[in-house]
């Protein structure tokens, strides 16, 4: 499978399975709900690579850490946090 395959196919799965994280990581920092803002977070560190996408890798690395060692997270960490992703969302979408 050539790289334009490959985008083919987990570009648009990106799309469809990430969609409502900014929400919910809205959702989560509201409630206080740092272990649901952790797997979040955890869930992309998983797929960043795939996408190529190292700054926001190293943001969920980061802040998946803090909530494991702290269990806690900034409200603004959590905040940019959520404009990475819905910026890594706007630009798959812009590449389909």
């Amino acid at each position: 499978m050539d790289r334009k395959q490959a985008e083919a196919m987990i570009l648009p799965t990106f799309l469809r399975e990430y969609e409502g994280v900014p929400d919910r990581l809205r959702k989560a920092r509201e409630s206080s709900d740092y272990q649901e803002i952790r797997g979040l977070a955890h869930k992309l560190k998983g797929v960043c690579p795939y996408l190529g996408a190292d700054a926001l890798l190293a943001q969920a690395g980061a802040l998946e850490w803090r909530i494991r060692e702290e269990a806690t997270a900034l409200a603004e960490e959590i905040d940019r946090f959520c404009e990475a992703v819905q910026a890594a969302l706007d630009a798959v979408r812009q590449l389909l």
